[in-house]
């Protein structure tokens, strides 16, 4: 499995347990649309909708899957709270293959075209849907917000 790949499983399980941490009486809603790339579906990915804390919106994140240039949160994923969120949005060519039950084989699978791709948007109930730009492909949030570390200096 590539870092890449990893750092989205594991980017997915977080929202979704953060989804789950609820109980504080907060209306989820479910989303659906479209997510293209240059105008193109997105064959596989990944779609979060993460609270614009700095927008002073709170509540959990919800996510779902991409699949031929469709996602549903009430299908693959978690609804989401109304309000100004940060939606991540990750592709790839074609849905990468689980990891081998033999930990002896690697598993290979092409890099994303792009990860964690970010837009800020109003979310509300229903249909909603993305554009990412060509500009996007390459993009890789991880790589993006790498903070060089501060030396220790009196």
């Amino acid at each position: 499995m590539t870092r890449t790949l990893a750092t989205l499983c594991f980017a997915a399980v977080c929202a979704a347990l953060l989804a789950g941490c609820g109980g504080s009486g907060l209306k989820l809603e479910n989303l659906h649309g479209k997510v293209t790339f240059g105008g193109q579906p997105i064959v596989y990915g990944l779609i979060e909708f993460i609270p614009n804390a700095a927008a002073d919106h709170k509540g959990p994140a919800g996510s779902a899957e991409i699949v031929n240039g469709e996602y549903d949160t009430k299908n693959s994923g978690r609804g989401v709270v109304r309000g100004p969120h940060l939606v991540r949005i990750s592709a790839f060519e074609e849905r990468p293959q689980p990891s081998s039950e033999d930990e002896t084989k690697p598993t290979v699978n092409k890099p994303p075209i792009f990860s964690g791709y970010t837009i800020e948007t109003e979310v509300a109930a229903g249909e909603q849907n993305f554009e990412v730009p060509e500009s996007a492909k390459g993009f890789d949030l991880m790589k993006q917000n790498k903070v060089k570390p501060q030396l220790n200096v009196p």
